[in-house]
């Protein structure tokens, strides 16, 4: 693996709990396959100046004269942008994980990474998207992953003691489904989140409130805990403004599996949504009748079928992408 030298990481500064998964993702990396992690530092203006002054094709050519030899640094980018960054140096393969451009705006981005020796992107339904605009820029799918430390057993079996869970960020279509629901069946015990003084805290309906579940091992916990999830991809409904149409899945549906959940799902077909195979798992709901028969069935349910869960999660833990990340990685050699 002497192709990369490091792995650059934010981690120095960006604390918002949607990183904690990305440090997961480069610790395990960098375990697998021997590389070590560079802080990066936030305090550097550099590439502020570069887009304040317009810069970037000078940069580009210094890069490509003086770095193109030197080795490179993998760097995961939540998600694509046009302004130039340390994802778009000569040096560095970076892995986005959310693209949200519009096509209009991919000669700026093909402009901006022309000189990556290749993208990785995390999305199949991206990746398919860019292959079809002809991206001139060397192109790998490197799906999302769960860390092997949350890797089910042969025998796991999770003690069960809330009926549905609500984590983070909700469909409102979805969501309106469950308001109906709980309504109508007032012994239903549920978890979910609100924000509270800058803060988001897990409340259940029947113990009041149970904490932040800041730490992974925490959320990962009460995810094991709870029989049901609700689950949306993020370009469903009102979120296809925010991505642009694009639906991809997101890392919390590989959570909610891993964790022997059932899940009450709304999502789109494409490729990253047939990549994943969601319709394993859910069917996508589209009405309230669907809604309430789905979670009725998973309540009367005596338990998930563990075998199913454990056979699919063997092919989604971060070990599976250090495999993947160093296939790729020896066509670059």
């Amino acid at each position: 693996m002497n192709f990369i030298k490091s792995i650059y990481s934010d981690r120095s500064y960006q604390t918002w709990p949607s990183w904690d998964l990305v440090y997961e993702w480069e610790d395990i990396l960098s375990s697998d396959l021997n590389i070590p992690i560079t802080n990066i530092n936030k305090k550097s203006t550099f590439y502020g100046r570069i887009n304040k002054y317009h810069l970037a094709l000078f940069i580009q050519l210094f890069d490509k004269i003086f770095n193109s030899k030197k080795k490179s640094h993998l760097y995961f980018e939540m998600a694509a942008s046009l302004n130039y960054s340390i994802s778009s140096r000569i040096n560095v393969i970076p892995v986005i994980i959310d693209f949200y451009l519009k096509e209009e705006d991919l000669p700026t981005f093909y402009k901006l990474h022309r000189n990556n020796i290749c993208i990785l992107v995390s999305s199949m339904e991206v990746y398919t998207f860019l292959v079809q605009h002809k991206c001139p820029i060397r192109l790998y799918h490197f799906p999302l992953s769960i860390a092997d430390t949350y890797a089910l057993k042969k025998d796991n079996k999770f003690a069960k003691k809330y009926d549905i869970v609500l984590p983070g960020r909700q469909n409102n279509i979805l969501l309106s489904f469950f308001e109906k629901y709980k309504l109508k069946y007032p012994d239903l015990h549920y978890v979910y989140c609100k924000l509270v003084d800058g803060k988001f805290i897990y409340v259940s309906n029947k113990d009041g409130v149970l904490g932040d579940f800041r730490s992974r091992a925490e959320y990962m916990k009460l995810l094991q805990l709870s029989r049901i999830s609700l689950y949306a991809t993020p370009g469903m409904d009102e979120g296809s403004t925010r991505t642009n149409g694009f639906d991809q899945v997101t890392p919390r549906f590989l959570e909610l599996i891993s964790s022997g959940c059932f899940v009450a799902g709304r999502y789109s077909k494409n490729p990253d949504t047939d990549y994943f195979e969601l319709n394993k798992f859910c069917s996508s709901i589209d009405s309230y009748e669907v809604f309430e028969n789905s979670v009725n069935n998973y309540l009367k349910a005596v338990e998930i079928d563990y075998s199913i869960h454990y056979a699919y999660m063997q092919n989604h833990y971060t070990s599976q992408r250090s495999k993947l990340l160093n296939d790729i990685l020896n066509r670059q050699l």
